[in-house]
């Protein structure tokens, strides 16, 4: 997001916490958008963005690449931004508090002693990610305190986020050259996932959501592949549960409700895919929110 400097003043970053560490930066902070606030980024390193809190109630999106989320911003949803790609961000909602790590993807090499080979670094938007979140919060943390044991687990801790990041971002597999020309227009994109968001309570087929855009399933296929870095199966699931933790955060509703509302055959349904992505249950979910959660899910593309 935008450079934080100290202040109070809406729409004015309010700096808590930096950090410079080997192949790792870092920043926190606050921002009262309720007047709207725009971000811009574009670095010569990779740039993740993580939303640690506060009510973002419109959020428009232009990144390369990568549809945009239709549901709110939730605590531990990132953003990442390949070195040299533009980000541009129109946000309003109230106080935000958020974290930028940069990522050296050179300094791997050097920290190895050996090279290590690099491969494609594909844009997300919202996607959840508990580690990020967590070593986010733990890095603001120990970057506002002093001492030499606070500063080697600092250096430590983002050393381990420079690693576990590559390894589990990286590698989204390149598009054959014959299905270069096949994707989605912009309308087509936003329709396909309006399509999806209105229909996550019911079954979705493949069949159904290419003729929704007037495409044959093996165009649709290659078109969502290119636009969202996944398979329609993958992020019906991802939505689904990202569906189903907000209602648990946000509402009442018991598991068996959220679950037929959310598209899941039952109760048990949603539990054993909430646990196996997430490694927590809906209802420890909900008591311990998304703090709680492990790193299990897997990252799709």
């Amino acid at each position: 997001m935008s450079t934080p400097a100290p202040g109070l003043a809406i729409g004015k970053p309010s700096l808590i916490a930096q950090g410079k560490w080997r192949g790792a930066g870092f920043f926190s902070a606050t921002q009262d958008i309720r007047q709207g606030a725009t971000w811009t980024i574009q670095r010569d390193v990779d740039t993740v963005i993580v939303h640690l809190g506060g009510p973002i109630r419109r959020l428009e999106t232009e990144l390369d690449g990568c549809g945009a989320i239709a549901d709110p911003p939730m605590a531990g949803d990132v953003w990442i931004v390949p070195a040299g790609q533009r980000y541009v961000s129109i946000a309003s909602g109230g106080l935000v508090h958020y974290a930028e790590l940069h990522l050296d993807r050179s300094a791997i090499t050097s920290i190895a002693g050996r090279p290590v080979p690099r491969r494609p670094l594909r844009p997300r938007a919202g996607c959840y990610d508990s580690f990020l979140h967590g070593a986010a919060v733990r890095l603001e943390q120990l970057a506002r305190r002093a001492g030499d044991i606070h500063v080697l687990s600092a250096e430590s801790l983002s050393q381990a986020v420079l690693f576990d990041f590559y390894c589990r971002y990286e590698g989204a597999p390149a598009t054959p050259p014959s299905a270069r020309k096949i994707r989605f227009s912009a309308s087509e994109r936003h329709a396909t996932e309006n399509y999806i968001r209105e229909r996550l309570a019911s079954p979705l087929r493949l069949d159904d959501l290419a003729a929704h855009v007037q495409m044959t399933p093996h165009e649709f296929l290659i078109a969502f592949r290119a636009a969202f870095g996944t398979t329609p199966a993958q992020y019906i699931i991802e939505q689904r549960l990202r569906r189903a933790r907000w209602l648990l955060e946000s509402s009442s509703r018991t598991v068996a409700d959220i679950a037929f509302e959310t598209g899941f055959a039952s109760h048990a349904h949603l539990s054993s895919t909430f646990r196996r992505r997430l490694g927590i249950t809906p209802q420890r979910f909900r008591r311990k929110g998304p703090a709680g959660a492990s790193s299990n899910m897997p990252i799709s593309g």
